[in-house]
Protein backbone atom coordinates (compact mmCIF):
# COMPACT_ATOMS: atom_id res chain seq x y z
CA UNK A 1 0.00 0.00 0.00
CA UNK A 2 1.41 3.14 -1.12
CA UNK A 3 0.81 6.03 1.65
CA UNK A 4 0.89 9.74 0.40
CA UNK A 5 2.09 12.37 2.98
CA UNK A 6 1.24 15.87 2.75
CA UNK A 7 3.81 17.47 4.66
CA UNK A 8 2.40 20.67 5.97
CA UNK A 9 5.70 21.54 8.30
CA UNK A 10 9.70 22.34 7.71
CA UNK A 11 11.68 21.36 11.10
CA UNK A 12 14.74 23.13 11.83
CA UNK A 13 17.83 21.39 10.76
CA UNK A 14 18.78 20.52 14.45
CA UNK A 15 15.59 19.23 15.39
CA UNK A 16 15.42 16.93 11.87
CA UNK A 17 19.03 15.23 12.94
CA UNK A 18 17.55 14.79 16.58
CA UNK A 19 14.23 13.33 15.62
CA UNK A 20 13.50 13.22 11.70
CA UNK A 21 10.91 15.01 9.64
CA UNK A 22 7.68 14.51 10.11
CA UNK A 23 6.99 12.34 7.34
CA UNK A 24 9.97 10.21 9.01
CA UNK A 25 8.40 10.36 12.68
CA UNK A 26 5.13 9.29 10.59
CA UNK A 27 6.55 6.25 9.11
CA UNK A 28 8.65 5.13 12.30
CA UNK A 29 5.08 5.08 13.68
CA UNK A 30 3.03 3.15 11.06
CA UNK A 31 6.11 0.91 10.16
CA UNK A 32 5.90 -0.56 13.56
CA UNK A 33 2.46 -2.21 12.75
CA UNK A 34 2.78 -2.63 9.15
CA UNK A 35 6.34 -3.02 7.10
CA UNK A 36 5.33 -2.97 4.03
CA UNK A 37 3.71 -0.12 4.06
CA UNK A 38 5.31 2.43 1.35
CA UNK A 39 5.38 6.57 1.20
CA UNK A 40 5.74 9.12 -0.55
CA UNK A 41 6.39 12.34 0.79
CA UNK A 42 4.50 16.02 -0.98
CA UNK A 43 5.61 18.96 0.26
CA UNK A 44 2.54 20.61 0.47
CA UNK A 45 4.04 23.81 2.52
CA UNK A 46 5.42 24.15 -0.65
CA UNK A 47 2.52 24.16 -2.99
CA UNK A 48 3.00 20.19 -4.10
CA UNK A 49 0.27 18.30 -3.85
CA UNK A 50 -0.78 15.26 -5.59
CA UNK A 51 -1.41 15.93 -9.53
CA UNK A 52 -4.06 13.06 -9.55
CA UNK A 53 -5.65 11.42 -5.76
CA UNK A 54 -5.45 8.42 -7.29
CA UNK A 55 -1.59 8.45 -7.10
CA UNK A 56 -1.75 6.85 -4.00
CA UNK A 57 -4.04 4.74 -1.60
CA UNK A 58 -4.77 7.04 0.71
CA UNK A 59 -2.86 10.11 2.37
CA UNK A 60 -2.21 11.56 5.93
CA UNK A 61 -1.86 15.29 6.50
CA UNK A 62 0.98 16.29 8.99
CA UNK A 63 0.98 18.77 12.05
CA UNK A 64 2.18 21.88 11.32
CA UNK A 65 2.91 25.49 13.27
CA UNK A 66 0.50 27.16 10.77
CA UNK A 67 -2.89 27.60 11.41
CA UNK A 68 -5.61 26.18 9.51
CA UNK A 69 -7.29 29.64 9.14
CA UNK A 70 -3.80 31.35 7.98
CA UNK A 71 -4.40 33.23 4.95
CA UNK A 72 -1.62 31.33 2.78
CA UNK A 73 -1.56 30.48 -0.35
CA UNK A 74 -0.61 27.09 0.07
CA UNK A 75 -3.13 26.81 2.84
CA UNK A 76 -6.08 27.58 0.31
CA UNK A 77 -4.49 25.37 -2.06
CA UNK A 78 -4.49 22.43 0.49
CA UNK A 79 -7.70 23.62 1.69
CA UNK A 80 -9.35 23.05 -2.38
CA UNK A 81 -7.35 20.01 -2.54
CA UNK A 82 -8.66 18.39 0.65
CA UNK A 83 -12.60 19.10 -0.80
CA UNK A 84 -11.74 17.47 -3.82
CA UNK A 85 -10.70 14.75 -2.11
CA UNK A 86 -13.88 14.44 -0.02
CA UNK A 87 -16.01 14.77 -3.02
CA UNK A 88 -14.03 11.50 -4.76
CA UNK A 89 -14.14 9.70 -1.29
CA UNK A 90 -9.98 9.31 -1.15
CA UNK A 91 -9.00 7.63 1.74
CA UNK A 92 -7.81 10.52 4.20
CA UNK A 93 -6.43 11.08 7.54
CA UNK A 94 -5.41 13.97 9.47
CA UNK A 95 -3.16 14.77 12.20
CA UNK A 96 -2.98 17.98 14.43
CA UNK A 97 -2.79 21.01 11.97
CA UNK A 98 -4.44 18.23 9.45
CA UNK A 99 -7.32 17.24 11.90
CA UNK A 100 -7.98 21.07 11.93
CA UNK A 101 -7.50 21.61 8.26
CA UNK A 102 -9.69 18.98 6.97
CA UNK A 103 -12.51 20.48 9.80
CA UNK A 104 -12.01 23.44 8.62
CA UNK A 105 -12.09 22.96 4.60
CA UNK A 106 -15.29 20.11 5.28
CA UNK A 107 -17.47 22.95 6.71
CA UNK A 108 -16.60 22.99 10.41
CA UNK A 109 -14.24 25.38 12.40
CA UNK A 110 -10.34 26.22 13.76
CA UNK A 111 -9.86 28.61 15.72
CA UNK A 112 -7.07 29.84 18.92
CA UNK A 113 -8.32 28.20 22.19
CA UNK A 114 -9.11 29.86 25.29
CA UNK A 115 -8.39 26.96 27.16
CA UNK A 116 -4.63 27.66 26.37
CA UNK A 117 -2.44 25.24 25.31
CA UNK A 118 -2.81 21.39 25.31
CA UNK A 119 0.89 19.72 25.73
CA UNK A 120 1.60 16.52 27.64
CA UNK A 121 -0.39 13.15 26.88
CA UNK A 122 -3.80 13.61 26.87
CA UNK A 123 -6.75 11.30 27.51
CA UNK A 124 -9.53 11.36 25.09
CA UNK A 125 -13.07 9.41 25.73
CA UNK A 126 -13.41 6.71 22.95
CA UNK A 127 -17.19 7.83 21.07
CA UNK A 128 -15.80 4.82 18.48
CA UNK A 129 -18.50 1.95 18.72
CA UNK A 130 -16.10 -0.79 16.94
CA UNK A 131 -12.89 0.73 18.20
CA UNK A 132 -14.77 0.59 21.61
CA UNK A 133 -15.79 -2.89 20.88
CA UNK A 134 -12.19 -4.17 19.76
CA UNK A 135 -10.23 -2.11 22.77
CA UNK A 136 -10.68 -2.99 26.90
CA UNK A 137 -10.03 0.16 27.79
CA UNK A 138 -12.67 3.59 27.35
CA UNK A 139 -9.71 6.32 26.45
CA UNK A 140 -6.84 6.74 24.35
CA UNK A 141 -3.71 8.62 25.64
CA UNK A 142 -2.42 10.89 23.33
CA UNK A 143 0.84 13.02 22.90
CA UNK A 144 -0.28 16.37 22.38
CA UNK A 145 1.01 20.01 21.45
CA UNK A 146 -1.55 22.51 20.48
CA UNK A 147 -3.04 25.78 21.09
CA UNK A 148 -5.18 25.72 18.06
CA UNK A 149 -8.48 23.26 18.57
CA UNK A 150 -11.62 22.93 16.18
CA UNK A 151 -14.49 24.02 17.83
CA UNK A 152 -16.92 23.21 15.46
CA UNK A 153 -17.51 19.65 12.96
CA UNK A 154 -18.51 19.62 9.51
CA UNK A 155 -21.75 18.68 9.11
CA UNK A 156 -21.03 14.84 7.94
CA UNK A 157 -18.59 14.36 10.61
CA UNK A 158 -19.23 11.95 13.51
CA UNK A 159 -17.23 12.68 16.79
CA UNK A 160 -14.95 9.92 17.81
CA UNK A 161 -12.62 11.76 20.34
CA UNK A 162 -13.99 14.37 22.76
CA UNK A 163 -12.18 15.08 26.06
CA UNK A 164 -12.95 18.29 28.52
CA UNK A 165 -9.91 20.37 27.50
CA UNK A 166 -10.54 19.50 23.76
CA UNK A 167 -14.19 18.74 22.81
CA UNK A 168 -13.80 17.92 19.49
CA UNK A 169 -10.24 15.81 19.12
CA UNK A 170 -11.14 13.06 16.72
CA UNK A 171 -13.73 12.85 13.86
CA UNK A 172 -14.71 10.19 11.09
CA UNK A 173 -16.60 11.00 7.69
CA UNK A 174 -17.96 8.23 5.90
CA UNK A 175 -15.66 5.22 6.14
CA UNK A 176 -12.84 7.75 4.09
CA UNK A 177 -12.05 10.15 6.62
CA UNK A 178 -9.93 10.08 10.18
CA UNK A 179 -8.53 12.51 12.16
CA UNK A 180 -6.70 12.71 15.55
CA UNK A 181 -5.87 15.93 17.48
CA UNK A 182 -3.11 14.59 19.17
CA UNK A 183 0.38 13.39 17.63
CA UNK A 184 0.27 9.64 18.11
CA UNK A 185 3.68 9.82 15.93
CA UNK A 186 5.48 12.10 18.11
CA UNK A 187 8.56 10.64 20.49
CA UNK A 188 7.90 11.83 24.42
CA UNK A 189 11.43 13.31 24.05
CA UNK A 190 10.43 15.55 20.94
CA UNK A 191 7.63 16.81 23.50
CA UNK A 192 10.11 17.47 25.85
CA UNK A 193 12.53 19.79 23.73
CA UNK A 194 9.80 21.71 22.72
CA UNK A 195 7.90 22.26 25.68
CA UNK A 196 11.54 23.25 27.06
CA UNK A 197 12.10 25.69 23.84
CA UNK A 198 8.21 27.41 24.90
CA UNK A 199 8.39 27.13 28.94
CA UNK A 200 8.24 30.78 29.03
CA UNK A 201 4.96 31.11 26.42
CA UNK A 202 3.26 27.78 28.32
CA UNK A 203 3.54 29.35 31.56
CA UNK A 204 5.12 27.51 34.85
CA UNK A 205 1.91 25.70 36.10
CA UNK A 206 1.22 24.37 32.54
CA UNK A 207 5.20 23.48 31.83
CA UNK A 208 4.91 21.19 35.58
CA UNK A 209 1.58 19.87 34.67
CA UNK A 210 2.56 18.90 31.85
CA UNK A 211 6.04 17.65 32.00
CA UNK A 212 4.61 15.45 35.25
CA UNK A 213 1.99 13.97 32.46
CA UNK A 214 4.81 12.47 30.18
CA UNK A 215 5.20 9.63 32.76
CA UNK A 216 2.16 8.31 31.73
CA UNK A 217 1.24 5.47 29.06
CA UNK A 218 0.12 6.71 25.47
CA UNK A 219 -1.83 4.34 23.10
CA UNK A 220 -0.23 4.81 19.85
CA UNK A 221 0.10 1.27 18.98
CA UNK A 222 -3.70 1.13 19.23
CA UNK A 223 -4.22 4.11 17.35
CA UNK A 224 -1.98 3.15 14.50
CA UNK A 225 -3.95 0.39 13.96
CA UNK A 226 -7.23 2.31 14.01
CA UNK A 227 -6.03 4.51 11.75
CA UNK A 228 -4.80 1.66 9.21
CA UNK A 229 -7.80 0.00 9.05
CA UNK A 230 -9.43 2.88 8.38
CA UNK A 231 -6.89 4.05 5.37
CA UNK A 232 -7.46 0.38 4.56
CA UNK A 233 -4.69 -1.68 5.11
CA UNK A 234 -4.78 -5.47 5.92
CA UNK A 235 -3.43 -5.97 9.45
CA UNK A 236 -3.43 -9.80 8.64
CA UNK A 237 -0.84 -9.00 5.48
CA UNK A 238 0.78 -6.85 7.74
CA UNK A 239 1.37 -9.73 10.76
CA UNK A 240 2.44 -12.07 7.95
Amino acid sequence: MLIGVLETDCLAEDLQRHFGTYPQMLQHWLTKQCADLRFRVYQAIDGELPADYRDCDAYVITGSKHGAYDDLPWIKSLIQWVRGAHAVQVKLAGICFGHQLIAHALGGLTEKSKKGWGVGVHQYRIECPKLSQSLEQVELGFLVSHQDQVVKLPPEADLTLPSPFCEYAGFRIGAHILTFQGHPEFFPDYIRHLMQSRRERLGESCYLKAWDSLDHPTDSGSVAQWLLTALGVDQLVCAG
